[in-house]
């Protein structure tokens, strides 16, 4: 598999014309995932969207989805009102000191990824293959060139451009009357 950034999309693509597989990511995709999910890395990242699994909804009366509490941590963050945000881990006994850390975590979890602790400093994200049925899809994918790949000038601006108009579309629009 081959890397690369191109048309603001980072492009994993085999290298022979006769192989399976190939994903096309968009900044705007990859600054959402890393936000919500708390990645340290595009590696991470990009591992994450990998293996993820889409367990569709969660709660139909409220239309809670597996993202829901990652945007609701991140909201609750920003607006400096984090108790609103459940701090139970996934083992229903653990309560974590950063809400933020725990809505990431419930939100991989639903995902089918594995949690992150409060005490790592570098978030990394190690998945369990055997949870996912697409383990085998992307197994030739270096995660070291993708990282490779967003440290080009023309590929970081366009990542650190999507996370802020990421958190712009968090803020409240205000109308003019």
């Amino acid at each position: 598999m081959e890397t690369v950034f191109k048309d603001g999309n980072l492009i994993i693509r085999p290298t022979e014309p006769d192989d399976p597989g190939g994903v096309v990511m968009s900044m705007d995709a990859l600054a959402a995932w890393s936000q919500l999910l708390g990645t340290s890395s595009m590696a991470e990242t990009v591992n994450a969207v990998l293996k993820s699994q889409d367990p569709g909804l969660i709660d139909r009366q409220t239309g809670e989805n597996a993202w829901t509490g990652a945007y609701d941590g991140l909201q609750a963050a920003l607006n400096d009102t984090a108790s609103t945000v459940s701090m139970v881990a996934a083992d229903g006994e653990t309560v974590l000191n950063d809400p933020l850390t725990a809505a990431h975590n419930r939100t991989r979890t639903l995902l089918g990824l594995a949690e992150t602790s409060e005490a790592d400093d570098t978030l990394q994200l190690s998945v369990d293959d055997s949870r996912s049925g697409q383990a085998d899809a992307y197994q030739g994918v270096d995660l070291s060139d993708v990282d490779t790949v967003m440290q080009q000038d023309e590929a970081a601006s366009a990542y650190d451009m999507a996370v802020e108009g990421f958190y712009e579309s968090l803020q409240p629009k205000t109308t003019q009357q």
